[in-house]
């Protein structure tokens, strides 16, 4: 993206997050090695072998916790954060800082939400974290 943008940042088109691949969607969210860590520690494994649409419906159907979905897309806006952390404030990506985010932004609406149902499936997310 930023390359997309004509932003440089230390000369390079490298991931932040690792120096293994060029940034791009792939290498962010699926294979660098601190993204497969924290999907790891989630229990969500991806079957990189397979097309996008396909590696997110195969995890969904093998992850043991419920409301995949909701999950990932916390997850995945996290290591966005993540990456933004390290290109604008310089902040190394760590797995707790990772976990930190979602549950930072989901504990207040888990607490002012007046509908079980809703503060339950809240609880079940951030229990995942």
């Amino acid at each position: 993206m930023l390359q997309r943008r004509h932003y440089t940042i230390n000369s390079s088109w490298d991931c932040v997050l690792c120096p293994d691949g060029n940034e791009e969607l792939f290498c962010l969210f699926f294979d660098c090695p601190f993204s497969r860590h924290c999907w790891t520690s989630l229990g969500i494994a991806w079957d990189v072998n397979l097309p996008l649409s396909d590696r997110l419906c195969q995890a969904s159907t093998s992850w043991h916790g419920g409301l995949f979905w909701e999950t990932f897309t916390l997850a995945a806006w996290s290591l966005w954060q993540t990456r933004k952390a390290k290109i604008f404030e310089n902040k190394a990506p760590a797995l707790g800082h990772w976990k930190a985010r979602p549950k930072a932004d989901l504990a207040l609406p888990a607490f002012r939400s007046q509908k079980e149902e809703f503060k339950y499936k809240l609880v079940i997310i951030l229990a995942t974290l």
